[in-house]
């Protein structure tokens, strides 16, 4: 008899990375992958690709200078906001974060983006499957 376990395709999705590799206005990029387990996480266009179907965990956080206007982080699943972060301006520098858990199709994109009125000085993001969504065929 076949059990959760033989019927799950993959062994694990997450991701960790960090250092933007662009300004973080729109897409951010990433200079640095801690880990990348499931190889869904492309650092470079900034894009996690959903490689099953799914209940996803995603956080996601950067860091805006203090002499720079406020500014939105927000957390997209394709062309969607699904959370948003406010910085205000502050004599300090000021970090926004993004939580969320999406139920994801394989192949859906979520990306963190900031907004077109300010440079980011840093950002993190990461990710995990908590649960792949298995359908059973007649």
């Amino acid at each position: 008899m076949l059990g959760y376990n033989d019927l799950k395709t993959s062994s694990g999705v997450y991701f960790h990375v960090k250092d933007l590799a662009n300004n973080g206005i729109g897409v951010m990029v990433y200079g640095n992958t801690i880990t990348n387990t499931g190889n869904a996480m492309s650092a470079s266009s900034g894009y996690f690709t959903a490689p099953v179907d799914g209940t996803y965990y995603f956080a996601g956080g950067a860091i805006k200078d203090s002499d720079n206007p406020g500014s939105d982080v927000d957390l997209y699943r394709n062309s969607q906001v699904v959370a948003h972060s406010y910085c205000s301006t502050t004599a300090t520098s000021q970090h926004c974060s993004v939580v969320a858990t999406l139920i994801l199709a394989k192949g859906e994109q979520v990306s963190l983006r900031g907004s077109s009125n300010n440079n980011f000085s840093y950002a993190e993001f990461t990710g995990y499957l908590i649960e792949e969504s298995l359908s059973l065929s007649p």
